[in-house]
């Protein structure tokens, strides 16, 4: 008989920072979830993307030039909201 693993448990208990807004947006191929900071801005965004394979792809898109000292900072609180 095969093994069953047990359902997750869904974390009910997560609030973003009330400095941080976020809204969702349709991609053609999957979802945006856009995070704005009062202060800094458009912080980045979440991109969940569908895979032919059926797989989920996953990453994370920091608002700014790399060069640019802010967006450091944007990376610094986008971060630990979007891991």
């Amino acid at each position: 008989m095969p093994k069953r693993t047990p359902p997750k448990q869904r974390q009910s208990d997560f609030r973003l920072p009330s400095d941080i807004a976020m809204h969702k947006e349709a991609l053609p191929t999957g979802w945006a979830y856009v995070f704005r900071h009062t202060t800094l801005g458009l912080l980045g965004r979440l991109v969940l993307q569908d895979l032919p394979s059926g797989h989920c792809h996953v990453s994370c898109e920091v608002a700014g030039d790399p060069a640019d000292p802010l967006t450091a900072r944007r990376r610094a609180v986008l971060e630990p909201v979007t891991t």
